[in-house]
């Protein structure tokens, strides 16, 4: 996020670690869709607390 990168650029970069690369594709797909039953927050609740 400091990096303001897409998340589907951020999901499609090569990881040096395939657990640190799943871990982002998961996060990545959260805010796209439901994963386990849990979503992204949306911006405007994020940017209220700032």
């Amino acid at each position: 996020m400091a990096t303001r990168m897409f998340t589907g650029r951020l999901a499609a970069t090569s990881h040096a670690y395939p657990t640190w690369s799943m871990a982002v594709q998961l996060a990545a797909a959260q805010f796209f869709m439901t994963i386990d039953g849990r979503t992204a927050r949306t911006v405007s609740a994020i940017t209220e607390r700032a």
